[in-house]
C-alpha cells in the first residue's frame, strides 16, 4: 500500500473515531456522557448513590433571576410529581422535602416552600396517616395564614377547625377579626347548614371548665350604645337561660336598666322584688312619664311590714300588709 493510501485510510479511521465520540458525548442515550449547557435526553433512569455527610448533589446559582433546580413533567395526563423527595428515617423533625429562606433579613411575602396552581386544585396539600396534614409554626406571628374567599378552610369528623393555646397571657384558641364596616359584618360565623338538626345543635358554643364563680362560656361585648349579645328565633326563644340552683339570666346596669321587656312578660314561678328602706321611693323616681309603672317594695317600722308602691303620678300605695 503507497504512502497516499496509507494517508486516506489513516484519516478516514480518525474522522470516524471523532465521529464516534461526538455522539458518545452527545448525551442522548443510555450510557452516554451528560454534557454540560445543552439539552440531554434519555428514556431511562439516571441514579446517584454514595454515603456522604452532606448533599451528594449540589446545585448553586448566582444569578437573580435564575432557578437553581426544577423538575417539569410534560404530559398531559397522570398525577405523578415533578419532584419528589423520600426520606426513610423514623428520627424527630425527619424531613422529605426542605425549603429554606435563610436570609434573616428577607422579605415579609417571601417563602419557605411556596406551591402554585393554576387551575382549580390546591397550591399546596399535606397528608398524614395519623399526624397532621400541614403543620405551621412561627415563632412570633402566625403559624398559618390564609388568604382568599375564605381565608382558611377545615373539615372534619370531629370538627372544621381546631385551635389551642396555652399561653400564659390569655391568648385566644381561635381569634376572628374583620376590619370591615360594612352591615352584617361578623368576625366570628357559625352555620348549622342542615334545616332539620338534632336537638340542641348549635352554629357557634362555648365551654368554659372553670368549676369556680369566675369564667364565661360566652362573652359580648360592644363599645357603643349597641348590643352585646343578640339572639333572634323566628318563633322559638330568641334567648335562653339556664341554671340548675343559680340564675338563669342576670342583667346589671349602674345607671339604665338590669332589663328592659317590649312585649307581655310571662313569669312561671315568682317575680320578686328586693325591699328598700321604710317609706315611699324617692319622688326623683316617679316624677317623668316613662317611669309611669314603676312598682316597689318597702319595709316598715321594725322591718317586717312591707309595703307595697306604684308609681302613677307620684307614689301610690297599693297594700298595707301581705
Amino acid at each position: 500500500m503507497n504512502d497516499k493510501l496509507k494517508g486516506v485510510v489513516v484519516g478516514s479511521t480518525c474522522s470516524m473515531i471523532v465521529f464516534l465520540a461526538g455522539s458518545a458525548l452527545a448525551g442522548n442515550d443510555v450510557g452516554g456522557i451528560f454534557n454540560l449547557g445543552q439539552q440531554n435526553t434519555v428514556d431511562a433512569t439516571s441514579s446517584l448513590a454514595g454515603s456522604v455527610a452532606g448533599p451528594q448533589l449540589r446545585v448553586t446559582n448566582s444569578n437573580a433571576n435564575g432557578t437553581a433546580i426544577r423538575g417539569r413533567t410534560t404530559a398531559a395526563t397522570g398525577a405523578q410529581p415533578a419532584i419528589q423527595g423520600d426520606t426513610a428515617s423514623t428520627s424527630a423533625g425527619a424531613t422529605a422535602v426542605y425549603g429554606n429562606s435563610g436570609a434573616s433579613s428577607s422579605a415579609g411575602d417571601s417563602n419557605g416552600v411556596k406551591g402554585v396552581n393554576n387551575g382549580a386544585g390546591r397550591g399546596v396539600y399535606g397528608q398524614s396517616t395519623s399526624g397532621p396534614g400541614v403543620y405551621g409554626n412561627s415563632k412570633s406571628q402566625y403559624g398559618v395564614w390564609g388568604i382568599g374567599s375564605y381565608g382558611v378552610v377545615g373539615g372534619g369528623s370531629e370538627g372544621g377547625v381546631w385551635a389551642s393555646t396555652d399561653s400564659a397571657s390569655g391568648g385566644a384558641g381561635v381569634y376572628g377579626q374583620t376590619s370591615s364596616g360594612a352591615a352584617n359584618a361578623k368576625g366570628v360565623f357559625g352555620v348549622v347548614t342542615s334545616s332539620s338538626p338534632g336537638r340542641d345543635s348549635v352554629a357557634v358554643r362555648g365551654i368554659n371548665n372553670s368549676t369556680s364563680k369566675y369564667g364565661m362560656g360566652v362573652w359580648g361585648s360592644q363599645n357603643g350604645s349597641g348590643w352585646g349579645v343578640l339572639g333572634e328565633a323566628p318563633s322559638g326563644l330568641g334567648v335562653i337561660g339556664r341554671s340548675t340552683s343559680g340564675i338563669g339570666v342576670y342583667g346589671d346596669s349602674q345607671t339604665g336598666w338590669a332589663g328592659a321587656f317590649h312585649g307581655n312578660v310571662d313569669v312561671a314561678g315568682y317575680l320578686r322584688l328586693g325591699p328598700r328602706t321604710a317609706g315611699p321611693p324617692p319622688n326623683s323616681d316617679c316624677d317623668e312619664g316613662s317611669e309611669v309603672g314603676r312598682i316597689a317594695v318597702s319595709l316598715e317600722g321594725n322591718g317586717y311590714d312591707p309595703l307595697a308602691w306604684i308609681c302613677l303620678i307620684g307614689w301610690e300605695r297599693i297594700q298595707t300588709g301581705f
